[in-house]
This record gives C-alpha cells, sequence and structure tokens, in this order.
C-alpha cells in the first residue's frame, strides 16, 4: 500500500507539471496581449489610433504568438500590421508592413481554416496592397462557405467584393448576391452606404431584384 500511494503521488506530480506545461504559454501569452486587445474594435480597423499605441500593440502580439500560437492573436497582429501600412512613411516601410501581415494572417488560417474573419481581412490586405484579383475573390469566397450568416462581416465583405467583382466566378457571384440581400435584411444603412458608384449600385439592384426589393433600396438610397 505504501508503495502504491507513493507512485499515486509521483503521477499526480507528473500530472500536475503536464498541465503547468500546457496552461503557462497561454497564460504568458494572454498577460503580454491583453492590455492591447481593445485596439481592434470588432472586425473594422480602428485608423483613430496614434502610431505608438499600434506599434506597442504589433509588438506585444507578436510577443504572445512567440508564446501561444492563437489564431485570434496572429489575426490581431495582421490587423495592427495592416493599419500600419496604410500610415508608412515609405515604400519599403509599407512593403514589409504589409508582408508582415500577410505572413500573420496566413498563420492564423492554418491554425483557424475556418475562421471567416480571417479570410476576410486577408482578402481586404490582398486588396489593399495588390489591387482587385483573383485571389480576393477567393478570399471572399472562402469568408461566405465559412460564416455566411455572420452578419458583422457580411458589409466588409460586400466593400472588397465590390471591387474585385469582375474576378468572380457565377457561383461566387451567387454567394454574394446572398450576401447583398443578408445585409438588405440586417444592415440595409450601411448596404447602401457601401453602394458607392453606379457600377456597385447595378450590382445590388439586380441581387435585390430577385427578392423584390429593388425599388425599396431605390427609395432607401434617395433620402
Amino acid at each position: 500500500m505504501r508503495h502504491f500511494r507513493h507512485w499515486t503521488a509521483w503521477a499526480a506530480l507528473a500530472i500536475g507539471i503536464t498541465v503547468a506545461a500546457i496552461a503557462l504559454p497561454r497564460l504568458v501569452a494572454a498577460l503580454i496581449a491583453t492590455p492591447h486587445t481593445g485596439i481592434i474594435d470588432n472586425y473594422a480597423l480602428n485608423s483613430a489610433l496614434d502610431n505608438d499605441r499600434l506599434k506597442a500593440a504589433e509588438s506585444a502580439f507578436a510577443r504572445a504568438t512567440g508564446w501561444y500560437r492563437s489564431d485570434d492573436y496572429l489575426a490581431k497582429l495582421g490587423l495592427v500590421r495592416l493599419i500600419l501600412a496604410a500610415r508608412a512613411p515609405n515604400a519599403e516601410e509599407r512593403d514589409r508592413l504589409y508582408a508582415g501581415a500577410f505572413d500573420a494572417f496566413r498563420a492564423a488560417i492554418e491554425v483557424s481554416p475556418v475562421n471567416p474573419r480571417i479570410w476576410t481581412w486577408l482578402a481586404h490586405a490582398e486588396q489593399r496592397h495588390n489591387g482587385p484579383s483573383a485571389a480576393v475573390a477567393q478570399y471572399v469566397a472562402q469568408s461566405i462557405y465559412m460564416g455566411r450568416y455572420d452578419s458583422k462581416l457580411v458589409v466588409p465583405r460586400l466593400i472588397v467584393a465590390f471591387q474585385s467583382w469582375r474576378f468572380f466566378s457565377a457561383e461566387e457571384r451567387h454567394l454574394v448576391a446572398a450576401q447583398i440581400q443578408l445585409a438588405w435584411e440586417t444592415k440595409p444603412e450601411e448596404l447602401v452606404s457601401a453602394a458607392r458608384s453606379e457600377t456597385i449600385r447595378a450590382i445590388v439592384r439586380e441581387a435585390l431584384g430577385e427578392i423584390g426589393q429593388r425599388e425599396a433600396f431605390d427609395r432607401l438610397s434617395r433620402l
């Protein structure tokens, strides 16, 4: 019995050490990242932040991901770099930050390939840096596949999709049309605001015509 208690104690100690080893990296990463997580407002880019806070956040998220490869921390790292890239003082710095943003987003997708937010942010990064493309269309489509009913992502997806519309396949355009219809049901004013040009309004009107809402959209657009 004494030997049994002895081995039980050692087993309990080993389990405790294992649990601590697993939990410690997450805890350290959280302690590093938590003071900076509030700088990202939902899924939008908080462009009102000063550069010093953004650079501090970039450093914190980079250190946090060194401890624990969380898709959330990696995505936030990419977002901060995306904001900083738009403010870069020269082309070399801008390209470096965009490359870092792409690396962070792709690493986040490796951790969580079914996270629709990350695909949306990657689409925005691709279009901001390289312009409209088939890659943007692919990323938007992936975001829709992974979370088509996420109302917070509908308008951000459409904003980037409208700019790369010519690169969408017929199947992908059908997906986007369904997102337009969902945006009309959940965020009509934001949809009207996103449809700034005649070309985009034509896309929106065609999609809403399928559900008998074209005239309603026209009325709201005139307000």
